[in-house]
């Protein structure tokens, strides 16, 4: 799963230890048995955690994912807030890109914006997908 995500295997591990895989199953012999399904919830934790967004909140997030419907607000409250400080970032290294550019009279690559698509991206569907399990 480690090679699938493109994370180190102790990245798992860690996430692991932190509460952030409640849903992964283990084996007998305690090894975790990742299925299909649990590549979404990583690619979530990772795309929560790109924005900037603390392990702690990734853990309450999730937390609140297990809860089911009575916690969408809060969620959606959640992914709002972290939207705006990713807005903010954006626009304040678009500001330094622009004075860069001025300085120097050279353009330099734009930075991608994967953290606020993957967050409209999951807050599109939090509707339609309100729990874990």
């Amino acid at each position: 799963m480690a090679k699938k995500m493109g994370v180190a295997p102790s990245t798992l591990r860690y996430y692991d230890k932190e509460g952030l895989l409640p849903f992964v199953e283990r084996s007998g012999g305690g090894i975790r048995m990742f299925k299909d399904e649990d590549i979404e919830w990583l690619s979530i934790i990772e795309c929560l955690k790109k924005t900037g967004m603390t392990i702690k909140e990734i853990k309450r997030f999730i937390d609140w994912c297990i809860e089911g419907d009575s916690t969408i607000n809060k969620r959606l409250e959640l992914i709002d807030r972290r939207r705006e400080r990713v807005h903010e970032q954006m626009a304040q290294l678009k500001k330094r890109s622009t004075r860069s550019i001025i300085s120097t009279g050279t353009t330099r690559p734009r930075r991608r914006r994967a953290p606020a698509k993957c967050m409209s991206r999951y807050a599109t569907r939090i509707s339609r997908r309100t729990s874990v399990r």
